[in-house]
């Protein structure tokens, strides 16, 4: 599966990818951010990979000008309620302090709530993650639960499309959905007939 819009990118994630990503995994400038900070091995890294093989969930590498900067997905997602989990790992430093993640973020939310009639993205982050949080907010997440370290949050796709229209027209040049989706991803096959332009 690919989505494109102008230099951002969201590809299925594939095996040849699998170092590059446990690189930034394990980065201390992103690893301090993650729900579980454990050294990743290679082993357990494609045994993981494994797992992400399911109807449940889709992660998407973030390349921005033919460079993968990040990884992207959704989660738990659960088609009789319309629901998904969402959440980003950006590993490439230019990019951490860029755009990117939100173009990637407004993308994947374009393809699950508009394309596929999704209502409900959650987000778990962890309360140390201060920029993540402010980035929730500015896209409509609002928080229903926390503990100590952490904030569970969730977002309405009315609230979401809402919040996010003034960042849309900026990066995205509308406040409409915009993307080119192309290639039948297995990660999204259990979602047909809903994909309206996976070819």
């Amino acid at each position: 599966m690919r989505i494109t819009h102008g230099n951002t990118v969201l590809r299925s994630l594939a095996e040849e990818d699998l170092e590059v990503v446990r690189n930034w995994r394990n980065n201390e400038l992103v690893n301090k951010h993650l729900l579980n900070r454990e050294h990743i091995s290679q082993e357990a890294q494609l045994e993981w990979f494994r797992t992400t093989e399911t109807d449940n969930c889709l992660y998407l590498i973030i390349e921005e000008n033919n460079q993968s900067v990040g990884l992207i997905y959704a989660s738990q997602i659960n088609v009789k309620n319309r629901s998904f989990c969402g959440n980003i790992m950006m590993g490439h430093q230019l990019e951490r302090d860029s755009w990117a993640s939100v173009k990637a973020i407004l993308l994947l939310c374009d393809l699950m709530i508009a394309r596929c009639n999704f209502k409900l993205v959650y987000s778990v982050v962890n309360k140390n993650n201060k920029p993540a949080l402010a980035m929730n907010r500015r896209l409509g997440f609002i928080p229903y639960k926390e503990t100590d370290s952490l904030s569970y949050e969730s977002c309405k796709l009315e609230n979401h499309y809402r919040k996010t229209e003034r960042i849309r027209e900026v990066l995205l040049g509308s406040n409409k959905t915009l993307i080119t989706l192309s290639g039948k991803g297995k990660g999204l096959l259990f979602l047909s007939p809903l994909i309206m332009d996976n070819h």
